[in-house]
């Protein structure tokens, strides 16, 4: 697929849309079966000479319920008997960054816990290097997010932006489907004027999807021109990592490895729409979003870090909600052009205040 590159900023990531598009935002795998492959976990008797007690801390009710309902701890132990593990369950991310906070700094980190791309640098002097496990080899973009040239978490999914579109309105229309941005703009503004001439709550931007005759999906757009390659945004997600206040990191170290292999991760893979991290497990795609690799063969994935510290700082300073932006876009007599550019003027001045480059 080309070059792996890396998009940290969300300004290049964010799209501001004129038209008329029906859009998944951040849509997931298919919903196709994992291919089993070859395990790196250890295997053999090595399962004997580890023992201890871990705490596995997540908040993802989907993985709690995978968890329960296949038995995670007694798969584990078949490997390693005299190993313990204890699930936590925090209620929901909000609760669990604050007890990872606060736990940080008494040093009562859980051994194995999640973390976001945006904070793997956060935590990174909470989180061991495991760049020399099996399931960072074999993770499609685990080094990509690496901090400081280690690898700090293993992402457990990978997510793509997707766009979802009814072919035969295209066809009906005159347009094609974009490659860029501009074009993206162009096609969103031909499809309003055309079915909303007839039809006033005609609206092609929208979260979700319907069933449709012809349905198609492409890669959102981020180029500007044709000039420039064409690239995909791909973000990982769910990255678990082991935590320097572990008292048995070897033990933790090899729960992920056994996360990841054969054992474990091909059968969660299928419980889930997301997509597949491990490039060992490779995961078939619905055909419809495959079509989008068919129209971009020689696509560049690009992966996406994530709101950091520093795009929270100046969101703070300037009060920047895009969730409010997001709903005055569809507002009667909205000027995009000139939100932007205070926008950006606002984020400069910030910048500058903050002392971020």
């Amino acid at each position: 697929m080309g070059t792996l590159q890396r998009l940290d900023s969300a300004g290049e990531r964010e799209l501001w849309l004129h038209g008329v598009l029906r859009r998944v935002q951040a849509a997931c795998g298919g919903s196709g079966s994992s291919t089993t492959a070859a395990s790196g976990a250890a295997g053999g008797d090595a399962g004997a000479s580890l023992s201890g007690e871990l705490v596995f801390t997540i908040w993802d009710n989907n993985l709690m319920n995978y968890i329960d309902e296949n038995d995670m701890v007694g798969k584990f132990q078949e490997k390693y008997p005299d190993a313990e593990i204890e699930v936590e369950k925090i209620k929901d991310d909000t609760e669990y960054w604050n007890a990872m906070k606060m736990r940080a700094s008494a040093n009562q980190l859980p051994d194995v816990m999640f973390n976001k791309p945006f904070t793997l640098a956060r935590f990174k002097n909470y989180l061991l290097d495991l760049s020399d496990t099996e399931a960072a080899k074999n993770n499609s973009l685990a080094e990509g997010y690496a901090v400081d040239g280690k690898i700090l978490g293993v992402p457990m999914t990978a997510g793509y932006e997707y766009v979802y579109y009814w072919k035969d309105l295209f066809e009906e229309a005159g347009v094609e489907v974009p490659t860029t941005r501009t074009e993206l703009q162009e096609v969103a503004t031909a499809l309003q004027n055309y079915y909303g001439a007839s039809d006033p709550d005609f609206m092609a931007i929208a979260m979700g999807a319907e069933d449709v005759s012809q349905p198609g999906s492409f890669y959102l757009p981020v180029r500007m021109s044709e000039d420039e390659p064409f690239r995909y945004i791909v973000q990982g997600d769910s990255f678990m990592g082991v935590t320097t206040h572990s008292k048995n990191p070897e033990l933790a170290k090899a729960f992920v490895e056994w996360f990841y292999s054969e054992d474990w991760y091909p059968g969660y893979l299928d419980y889930i729409t997301s997509a597949s991290s491990m490039s060992n497990f490779p995961k078939e795609k619905d055909p419809i979003q495959a079509e989008s690799d068919t129209a971009q063969p020689d696509a560049e994935m690009v992966l996406y870090g994530g709101a950091g510290d520093d795009f929270t700082a100046i969101q703070n300073e300037i009060a920047f909600d895009y969730k409010k932006l997001g709903a005055q876009m569809f507002t009667e007599g909205f000027d995009l052009d000139a939100t932007l550019a205070d926008l950006d003027e606002k984020w400069a001045a910030a910048r500058a205040k903050l002392g971020i480059q």
